[in-house]
Order: structure tokens, then sequence, then C-alpha cells
């Protein structure tokens, strides 16, 4: 079993999406059962020796399956069992996250 533990970033981001899609927090729960039992779903990011993964999420809101719907990035770290939820947005209104963000909220959660 891992932990799943959020960034700040990250409760921004869903505060910001649920205010025009309600069920987001939801669509993501189902996500998150699938990481704690330690199923590393979605596409690894390069340059974080597969540590950092970006996985697709349908949105119930707006009925356009996986595609058109969220973005969550997350964060593995083996060593303590833990899985950082760093970001999430959605596709239609945001093209791919710049890695160099992605490395700024990972930086964060060890200052």
């Amino acid at each position: 079993m891992f932990s799943v533990k959020t960034s700040s970033s990250f409760t921004k981001a869903i505060k910001r999406l649920s205010k025009k899609y309600p069920n987001a927090p939801k669509d993501v729960l189902r996500i998150v059962d699938s990481l704690e039992s330690g199923n590393f779903i979605g596409d690894a990011i390069p340059g974080f020796s597969q540590r950092v993964y970006k996985v697709r999420i349908p949105s119930s809101d707006q009925k356009r399956g996986k595609r058109g719907g969220f973005r969550l990035v997350y964060y593995v770290v083996m060593e303590n069992r833990t899985i950082y939820l760093l970001t999430i947005y959605a596709k239609p209104k945001q093209g791919n996250v710049d890695p160099s963000l992605i490395r700024k909220i990972v930086d964060d959660l060890y200052t």
C-alpha cells in the first residue's frame, strides 16, 4: 500500500477546477484508489527517472472521455511508499505542463 498526499499546487488546482467542474474531486478519487494499491497508471514523464507520471482522467462533467478530461501529474517516492499529487489541469484549457514547473513543485515538497 502507498499513501497518497497532495502538494499545495494540486490543492489550488483542484479547487480552481471544481468551480467549473464540480465532479472533479470525485473523478480524481477513482484514480487515487488505484494509486494507493501501487498501480502506477499513466505515462512516465521523461527526465524524472520513472518517478513522475501523467494520467488521463475522464471528466464526468464534460462527457468527453479521457481525451477531453483532466491530466493528473503525480510523483512516486518508492523509499517511503508515498505518492504526491503534484498538479491537475483540464486538457481542453491547457496543453502539456512544462517540466520545469514539475521540477519546481517536486523541489517544493522537500523545502
